[in-house]
């Protein structure tokens, strides 16, 4: 997560791309940790990640 200075950052960035990219929110939604991984974003091991979908 080094390119990011917070994670209010890396969340912001999360979130502008899934207003753009639809296929994007899907893969994020479905799998999130793995989705986060293959945009570039290290993560540890043991960390869990959920995704809440605002409406």
């Amino acid at each position: 997560m080094s390119e990011y200075k917070n994670r209010q950052e890396l969340e912001s960035k999360l979130v502008a791309k899934v207003w753009q990219d639809d296929t994007f929110k899907q893969q994020l939604m479905n799998d999130p940790k793995s989705t986060i991984t293959e945009v570039g974003i290290s993560l540890p091991e043991d960390i869990k990640v959920g995704v809440i979908e605002e409406t």
